[in-house]
């Protein structure tokens, strides 16, 4: 068994306003000896990247326990345990102004726990105007997903280089959610890695977006170049 503490860890970025995040009570079972005790619940409005990120989430779970969290599109709250991804309405409902750019900047993220309900949310910008993974997709916001693979991290799983065995993914049969209030913001503005050579393969290009993007890379739209 795996237990999730209140201990605040936070690479390349720093913690704002978690006085402003009330505490949380009691573990939250995402699964409980190999079978799922909550539900993944997305907003009716989810965007491209809130569904990926809870595709993420529900993925890198099942690799972890072997129990797949079903992910339900609704508005309303259902019974039992539940994560919330991404900025719904029952999302905003219990965070409110912290859901802004002033508290995440670009694109910084919020893990909370609430009684039976964790919420993953980020700061998103730009997917839907730039939904082509391969261009520019290191500029797009994607705090929902960083939520996500910092939950991710916080569980045990490692992201060290592009291929699959370079990932670590601890086995468990119960995963449990302790209370938890992390509101990250980025310290700086692009964090990016640059792949560069005569010739990198389509495929190449797109494990090394995934792999800077599950280890929080990216960062606003800053013009540069050289001569």
């Amino acid at each position: 068994r795996f237990m999730l503490g209140g201990t605040l860890r936070c690479v390349l970025v720093s913690v704002l306003a978690l006085a402003f995040v009330p505490a949380g009570l009691g573990a939250i079972v995402l699964v409980e000896n190999g079978e799922p005790r909550a539900q993944i619940v997305l907003g009716s409005q989810h965007s491209k990247l809130e569904r990926l990120a809870a595709e993420d989430l529900q993925l890198y779970l099942e690799r972890m326990s072997g129990a797949q969290l079903p992910i339900l599109v609704s508005d309303d709250l259902p019974s039992g345990p539940v994560v919330l991804v991404g900025q719904s309405e029952l999302v905003t409902e219990r965070l409110g102004a912290l859901l802004s750019e002033k508290h995440l900047g670009y694109d910084g993220y919020i893990l909370k726990t609430f009684p039976n309900i964790l919420v993953v949310a980020g700061q998103d910008y730009r997917w839907d105007r730039q939904p082509d993974l391969w261009r520019n997709s290191h500029y797009n916001g994607n705090g929902t997903r960083f939520a996500v693979f910092a939950l991710l991290e916080e569980l045990g799983c490692r992201f060290f280089n592009l291929h699959p065995d370079g990932e670590h993914v601890p086995q468990m049969e119960t995963i449990e959610i302790a209370e938890l209030g992390v509101v990250s913001r980025p310290d700086v503005a692009l964090r990016y890695l640059w792949l560069s050579g005569d010739y990198v393969p389509r495929e190449t290009n797109y494990a090394f977006l995934q792999w800077a993007m599950k280890n929080r890379l990216g960062g606003a739209q800053i013009p540069h170049g050289h001569n």
